[in-house]
């Protein structure tokens, strides 16, 4: 209700501007240009590179709040052939049909194009500055230079014709079909064109339908969470005055401290749910998704063969798991677990990815002929719609230190909303580990800031300490026996599972100056005894991963002996101003025969 005012006058300013540019094109018209478009004033060939407009940054800015459908409403659409901008898909065109005199909904259906030629389409007209005459030439001549692998990539940054499915707008273009739209159409073939929009119209009308029941759900679960949520923060402020003497970790203060510490704690909490509480992705979600979009990042990725080929060997291993059913795949990339998926047995797939690699997934899925089984979805997880509950939830979510970048939350999201009952979520299971380690490199590391060409930045060296470093240990450096210190069930795992406490005990098998500590994870897809299990571990005994280990170097090396233990806990949890990255809090204290001999405690950031 109060976004609607704001919708309503973005609409009406819409309309004003469109009058404005009409009263233009007639000037123009009456003056003896009737044959004139604005593609033949300018081609426009660097329009997609100009800065942004102030408002533009504002608008975004409102995007967070947003479902995905108002989104794309709000967000601003280019046109094919000038660099005017609307907002949403179907004002922009509107403005192609009256300014540039082609419809291109109607050379959609025109041409029977699936969404892969669309896209196909749009990039190649932007690429090459194509005016919209030569596209309407090229229809009649029937060539079709667009179909190629290479306009599969975006030429424009978050294009929102290509994130819009232009078969949504069917039925009111055919209601508002202007005249001359099909004009280079036979008889027969508008009469084929209708016959085959009025068939989608029936369609259509029932997604619309289960998306309006869907609609509604979701606002009797909103309305009943604001009913229910003075509730709970009254339950919530209620819990945060228990009695500072009931914590065990808590020394003597006084009673103005506590009073204090009570009040800090509180406002502290409620200042960090407030941060996680929104269910959309952030706009500071973009970077991440952008970094993904390079070839690199997949080629290493699929080049990891103890990654790749667990994968594979896992679906292919136990088709039954897969033969005739649905499966999501969250975070596709590339599309290769989908295509795995595909050929264990797969009826359906659904392919989703918010960074733009998606593209070149949809060409991989094409090339290999699977474009029948597999849906390819440009979208974040928690906001796709898919038209079914799916049986599998197949993902390779994992990051360094196993939780970085938060890649499991969507995992869980899609699990909660998606999984039908009985429904499996692959891999299964997951552990974390954590080693000691002697190895004097990271002793020099530290001590390379004592003399950096003749000067000190001891500053370096505080900062390099709280660094975790992501990097391949030497087996041979390894003087403990790994210690277990968190099991995932991807069944049954919520997000406030993956920030904990966690009790620990190293023991140590080799006396030594022990250095660091590094963690790693294994991987074990296998859900019940009954399917094939098949694994991999990170360790550094284990064929090396793109995962390799994190590292935490010690701020003072300690002396151990066979038999020592270190004792003590590691906690987990997001940083507060980024919440893909990691803050490591580990406390252990070195024991010999029930006596405590040093005390580790620091801090590190994986990020």
């Amino acid at each position: 209700w109060i976004l609607l005012p704001q919708q309503l006058f973005c609409s009406v300013r819409n309309q004003c501007c469109c009058v404005r540019f009409a009263v233009v094109v007639l000037e123009l018209l009456e003056a003896g240009s009737s044959r004139t478009t604005m593609a033949d004033i300018s081609p426009f060939s660097n329009y997609d590179t100009e800065p942004k407009d102030p408002a533009d940054v504002d608008e975004e800015n409102l995007l967070v709040n947003l479902d995905w459908h108002e989104r794309i409403e709000r967000r601003k659409a280019t046109c094919m052939f000038c660099p005017e901008k609307t907002q949403g898909v179907e004002p922009i065109l509107k403005h192609m049909t009256l300014v540039h005199n082609i419809n291109m909904l109607s050379v959609r259906y025109r041409l029977n194009m699936d969404d892969y030629a669309w896209i196909q389409l749009v990039n190649y007209t932007r690429r090459t500055c194509t005016t919209a005459g030569e596209i309407v030439r090229l229809i009649k001549v029937k060539e079709r230079p667009w179909k190629d692998p290479v306009f599969y990539k975006p030429a424009l940054q978050d294009d929102l014709l290509l994130q819009w499915e232009p078969d949504e707008l069917a039925i009111k273009a055919m209601k508002e079909d202007s005249e001359g739209m099909n004009s280079y159409l036979s008889p027969l073939e508008q009469l084929q064109d209708r016959i085959r929009i009025t068939e989608e119209r029936a369609k259509l009308a029932e997604e619309a339908l289960e998306r309006a029941m869907t609609d509604l759900k979701s606002i009797r679960d909103q309305s009943a969470a604001l009913i229910l949520g003075e509730a709970a923060a009254i339950k919530k402020k209620n819990r945060m005055k228990k009695p500072l003497d009931e914590y065990d970790d808590v020394g003597d203060t006084s009673e103005e401290d506590e009073e204090g510490a009570a009040k800090g704690s509180d406002e502290e909490e409620d200042s960090e749910e407030e941060e996680y509480d929104s269910g959309f992705p952030r706009v500071e979600d973009d970077p991440y998704f952008q970094s993904y979009a390079n070839v690199s990042i997949h080629r290493e990725m699929l080049q990891d063969s103890v990654r790749t080929r667990a994968y594979r060997d896992f679906m292919y291993e136990n088709r039954a798991l897969f033969k005739g059913k649905i499966v999501l795949d969250v975070g596709c990339g590339t599309g290769i677990l989908s295509m795995f998926a595909a050929r264990a047995g797969a009826k359906l797939v659904y392919a989703v990815d918010r960074s733009e690699i998606v593209y070149q997934a949809m060409a991989n899925v094409r090339e290999n002929k699977l474009d029948e089984v597999i849906k390819v979805m440009n979208g974040q997880v928690e906001e796709v719609l898919l038209k079914s509950k799916v049986d599998v939830i197949i993902s390779e979510w994992m990051g360094y230190f196993l939780l970085y970048e938060s890649m499991f939350d969507s995992v869980i999201a899609a699990r909660e909303k998606w999984l039908a009952p009985g429904g499996l979520v692959f891999p299964g299971k997951l552990t974390m580990n954590m080693i000691g380690l002697d190895d004097h490199i990271y002793i020099q590391q530290l001590d390379y800031w004592k003399n950096v060409y003749g000067f000190r930045m001891s500053s370096m060296r505080h900062f390099d300490l709280l660094e975790a470093d992501v990097s391949t240990v030497d087996p041979d450096c390894v003087v403990t026996d790994p210690a277990t210190f968190m099991t995932l069930d991807a069944q049954t795992a919520t997000v406030e599972n993956l920030q904990f406490k966690s009790d620990i005990c190293i023991k140590v098998n080799r006396s030594c100056v022990m250095t660091a500590l590094a963690s790693y994870f294994d991987t074990h897809f296998a859900t019940s005894p009954d399917q094939k299990e098949i694994s991999f571990s990170c360790s550094p005994s284990a064929p090396a991963t793109h995962w390799k280990q994190t590292v935490f170097i010690l701020k003072d090396p300690i002396t151990v002996h066979e038999g020592d233990t270190l004792e003590g806990e590691i906690q987990v949890e997001k940083q507060k101003n980024h919440k893909r990255a990691l803050h490591v809090i580990l406390k252990l204290k070195q024991m010999r025969n029930g006596e405590e001999l040093s005390k580790i405690g620091q801090d590190y950031l994986i990020q």
